[in-house]
Order: structure tokens, then C-alpha cells, then sequence
């Protein structure tokens, strides 16, 4: 099975062995992790699931559960003892022992705390204060330190000893007396130093790191930033408290994006994990609500402003070109401003020069598209009027539309809200809201033009 594919065959396989546990640990003891998740998730039911886990070993077991979805994770936990679960959580890394204990039931998670070895369990209760989007919520104790008048020699018979330990080794983080961090040293670098030589002379005394209450968010900024592969995390005072790395940033990263994206269409992972009709339907009506009474406000708005319909019905049919066309432009605007903001590459200094840049792209963009419907509009219809009234509406409309994609997000964040929001009703209703009004003003204005 070390070549395994994934196919109907050697699922089948699998699946008549379900009943014969030495044969069926026999068939993925060489599967890689990753390929049992998958098995699990989309090829097994509920009890063939159980017993194939049962099979696993501890340490195989542990990198399962923190892959799985949350419903598949609840399922099986369900079915396993206290003495299993914590024989399983004993193999984890801390950050995600953590990450794991805090979705067990309470009194589940407390037997297991106390079942679990004093020092691991120390340390599982420890990050479990931390709030799971912060740095501390994603960080994991398992690294290697040491204090900077210690050697490159030292260094090595450390790494040795926490070789069963510690999966991943990048930096060693150096600290002083008061474990306070002042440097780091890549492994890469001490293979290149004497034994004797003390660690204070090679660390890099600047070390990147971020603080324990820091936003998850905010911590793969840095990560990208700098282009890290780890980091150390440290408390108020600079104490050193542990280490994120490369993948639970990138979790982070996709986790964000994938909210950010459901959230702009009006719904939100949950879908996902229990996706029922019912419970897909009550996420997403809130969004189609919003947008039905935009919807209801811009058919007031043709009742009451839509009198040049009646003398030129030709007008009508350029409504759903201004208003598809605005927003189109704010769904570009908000969307470039919302990543702009997560990731942090729009901040409060450059702001200004942001805005303007938007606009002039706005303007740049209305113009070219004003002037093309402009003459469009004249030509299929044989009137300039028409085309001067569709032409500057347009215009207008775009450019409103984009300083509305751009401003909404961005007052959000000023309110201490989410700008994610911007990008979805919102912004679309006050932009459909805008063209209509803006088209009908010109077409009451210069109806003169075309009758």
C-alpha cells in the first residue's frame, strides 16, 4: 500500500477488511496521514469511520484528529474512551493538544487535563487561557532555548536530547538571565561554529517576534512579511513563551480568506461542517433580506423619479447597464480596499494616498466607459440626447460607485467594524440606490434633449 492511490478498488478493499483489524492495520500502516483523512471524509460512513481509526496508532491517530472537520472530529471523539483520547492528545503538539481539549465537552476536557502526564498537562492548561485567534491561541511550547552565554556546543547536545520531542527545528532562540528573548540562532549557522564558540557572538540580536495577546491576523502579516518559517512569541515584558510555525500561519491565512469570502456572499464556513438546507437557508437569508429591500427602495425610487419612462420608454431599457456597471466597479473598489486592510497593506499613514489612487482609477474607468455607452446609446437609437443622458449617467454613477466601494469598507474599520461587510449589501444597495438616482436626475434634466 505505499504507492496507495485513492480509487474505487482499493476503497473497496479497505472496506471488506473493516471486520479484520490486523489485516486492516496491515493495509494503512503506510498510508500517509493526509491520504487517511481524505478516506475518512469521503468514502467511509459513520461506523466504518470508528473502525478505522481504531486501528491507528497513538501518534498517526493525533495528526488525524486536528486534520478532520469538526462534525467527523465530534464523531469519532465520541466513540473514544477517556484512556484513548488522552493517550492520543499525549502525542500531540501542544498547540494543537490545546486547540483539541478546548472542543471536547467540559467535563470530557477535565478528565482528560487530569489524566494527561503533570507536565503536559501544565502545558495544554497553560494555552488554553489564550484566546484562540491570538498568538497565544495558535502558538505551541515545544522549542529549543537556551541563554546567551551558553555555546554552539551546548546547543547541539540540547537539539540532541529534544530530538523525540520537537518535530521541526529552524532558529534556536537564545535569551538572557530573566529568559527574556535577545536573539535567535538558524541551525544552518551553528553547523558552521566550533563547539566552544559562545552563542551571544553568531544570534542575530534582533530578533523578530510578537507578543502573546497579538491578532492571529496580525501574526501572518509578519510571517509574510518577513518570510518566516518561525517565530517566537513572548509576553508583555519579553519573556520568551513559546514558537508559531509556517503551518498554523497558513491555517490562519486560509481560514481568514475562506471566512471573508463566505461572509461577502452572505454566509459563513458553517455551511460546511452542518450543511443542512435549514441551517444554509438561515445563514443566508439575512444577506438576500438586505438586498431584497434595496431592491424595494430602488423600485420607490422609479416610482417617483421615473417620469422621463413615460415619454421615452428607450431610457428603460439603459437601467440595468448603469446599475450592473456600478456595481461592478464597487465590488472592485471594496474588494481590492477589504484585502488591502486584512492583510494590512493599507494602514491609517498611507490612507489618503489610497483613496486618491482609487479615485483617479475610478475616474479613469467612468470616463472610458461614459464616453463608449454615450455614443452606443446615440447610434441605436438615432439620438444624441440619449446618448449625452446615458453617457453622463454613467459616468457619474461609476465614480460614485467606486468612492462608495472604497469609503464604506474603510469607515467600517474606523467603527471598529468588520470591512468584510462592506463588500456585501451594503455597499451594493447604496450603489444601486446612487445610479438610479443619479440617472433619472440627468434624464429629468435633459429629457429637453430627447423629446
Amino acid at each position: 500500500m505505499a504507492d496507495f492511490e485513492i480509487n474505487d478498488d482499493n476503497i473497496a478493499i479497505l472496506i471488506a477488511n473493516l471486520d479484520r483489524p490486523e489485516k486492516l492495520r496491515s493495509l494503512v500502516a503506510e498510508l500517509h496521514p493526509g491520504d487517511i483523512v481524505e478516506i475518512i471524509e469521503k468514502h467511509l460512513e459513520e461506523d466504518e469511520s470508528v473502525k478505522l481509526f481504531n486501528v491507528l496508532s497513538k501518534e498517526v491517530a493525533s495528526e488525524i484528529l486536528i486534520d478532520l472537520t469538526d462534525e467527523s472530529r465530534e464523531l469519532l471523539t465520541e466513540k473514544l474512551s477517556t484512556e484513548q483520547l488522552t493517550g492520543i492528545v499525549s502525542e500531540m503538539n501542544s498547540d494543537d493538544a490545546a486547540d483539541f481539549v478546548a472542543d471536547l465537552p467540559e467535563e470530557e476536557a477535565v478528565k482528560v487535563l487530569d489524566n494527561l502526564p503533570v507536565e503536559d498537562s501544565h502545558e495544554v492548561r497553560h494555552l488554553l487561557q489564550y484566546h484562540e485567534e491570538t498568538a497565544g491561541g495558535i502558538m505551541q511550547t515545544e522549542m529549543v532555548s537556551l541563554r546567551e552565554d551558553q555555546t554552539c556546543g551546548d546547543a547541539v547536545e540540547l537539539i540532541r536530547s529534544k530530538i523525540e520531542e520537537i518535530e521541526e527545528y529552524h532558529f534556536i532562540f537564545v535569551t538572557d538571565r530573566e529568559e527574556k528573548l535577545v536573539g535567535i540562532v538558524p541551525l544552518s549557522k551553528l553547523a558552521l561554529y566550533k563547539p566552544e564558540i559562545a552563542i551571544r557572538e553568531i544570534m542575530d540580536k534582533n530578533p523578530i517576534s510578537v507578543t502573546v495577546t497579538a491578532d492571529e491576523e496580525a501574526v501572518a502579516n509578519t510571517f509574510m512579511k518577513y518570510d518566516l518559517i518561525s517565530l517566537a512569541v513572548t509576553d508583555e515584558n519579553g519573556k520568551l513563551l513559546g514558537r508559531i510555525l509556517h503551518d498554523d500561519v497558513l491555517d490562519v491565512i486560509t481560514e481568514a480568506s475562506t471566512e471573508d469570502f463566505l461572509k461577502m456572499a452572505g454566509t459563513n464556513d458553517e455551511e460546511f461542517e452542518y450543511g443542512s438546507w435549514i441551517n444554509a437557508a438561515r445563514y443566508r437569508l439575512p444577506w438576500l433580506v438586505s438586498s431584497l429591500s434595496g431592491g424595494i427602495l430602488m423600485a420607490g425610487i422609479i416610482r417617483m423619479m421615473g417620469a422621463p419612462l413615460v415619454h421615452v420608454i428607450a431610457l428603460a431599457a439603459f437601467i440595468p447597464v448603469i446599475t450592473g456597471m456600478s456595481g461592478n466597479v464597487s465590488t472592485q473598489s471594496s474588494a481590492i480596499v477589504v484585502r488591502g486592510l486584512v492583510l494590512g497593506k493599507v494602514d491609517p499613514d498611507g490612507m489618503f494616498e489610497f483613496i486618491i489612487k482609487e479615485f483617479w482609477v475610478g475616474l479613469a474607468m467612468a470616463t472610458f466607459c461614459g464616453t463608449l455607452i454615450g455614443f452606443i446609446a446615440w447610434g441605436l437609437n438615432q439620438n444624441p440626447g440619449l446618448g449625452i443622458i446615458v453617457g453622463l449617467s454613467l459616468f457619474f454613477a461609476m465614480c460614485a460607485a467606486s468612492t462608495i466601494g472604497t469609503l464604506i469598507p474603510i469607515l467600517l474599520q474606523k467603527l471598529k467594524l468588520d470591512p468584510v461587510l462592506g463588500a456585501g449589501p451594503i455597499v451594493l444597495t447604496l450603489v444601486d440606490i446612487s445610479s438610479l438616482i443619479i440617472y433619472f436626475s440627468f434624464a429629468g434634466l435633459l429629457l429637453h434633449l430627447i423629446i
